[in-house]
């Protein structure tokens, strides 16, 4: 669908959903990244995600029915929806993600992880850095889950990840349970952490 292509009419018949529909934007692009991110974000855009759509639906008897689907603003949508905007569709690649940017004190973090789908083989793929009165004190290259650091344990920068889902989670849009995070960032002996209730 164009960019200017807001408005649709669409019918569904009775029986289960087997396609999906890439419901457009409505408003104008907003401007790329910056220069130096739009360099290696050749294909990513920001745009309001806000879409107004009228669903029909025809009933056995021949009566029918509608239902307003409204993703942004404060009505609620449910549904499957890929949230990006980039030629690679990351919900096809990957199985889970989790991206931070954090600023503690004097400290920043700055961290993302992308575990790959078992079938697609791809590796497990992070970013982490530790920063204090903005100057780099940690960049991990090597990232462990805490269960199998000590097994595994090295010199040098080492990011350590521990999942939390100990005590009552909040309901959230797009997954039943919420997850938090356990970060420490490790520099030989020395060690720093910080633990987050994200949600998704």
């Amino acid at each position: 669908m164009g960019q200017n292509d807001t408005d649709g009419l669409y019918s569904i018949a009775p029986g289960p959903v087997i396609e999906s529909e890439l419901v457009p934007e409505i408003g104008n692009l907003f401007p790329k990244f910056s220069d130096k991110i739009s360099k290696k974000a050749v294909d990513l855009w920001l745009f309001d995600a806000t879409v107004h759509m009228e669903l029909f639906f025809q009933t056995p008897d021949g009566d029918s029915t509608s239902k307003p689907l409204i993703i942004g603003g404060n009505t609620r949508a449910f549904g499957g929806m890929d949230r990006s905007w980039e030629s690679l569709g990351l919900a096809g690649a990957f199985s889970d993600s989790v991206f931070l940017r954090a600023r503690v004190g004097p400290y920043d973090i700055q961290h993302m992880l992308l575990i790959g789908k078992p079938n697609k083989n791809y590796p497990q793929t992070a970013s982490a850095s530790l920063y204090y009165d903005g100057r780099l004190v940690c960049a991990p290259r090597a990232v462990r889950y805490l269960n199998d650091y000590a097994a595994n344990t090295r010199d040098g920068n080492t990011m350590v990840i521990a999942r939390l889902s100990e005590g009552e989670d909040r309901p959230a849009v797009f997954r039943h349970p919420n997850f938090g995070c356990h970060l420490e960032f490790r520099k030989g002996d020395t060690k720093l952490h910080a633990q987050s209730k994200q949600t998704i």
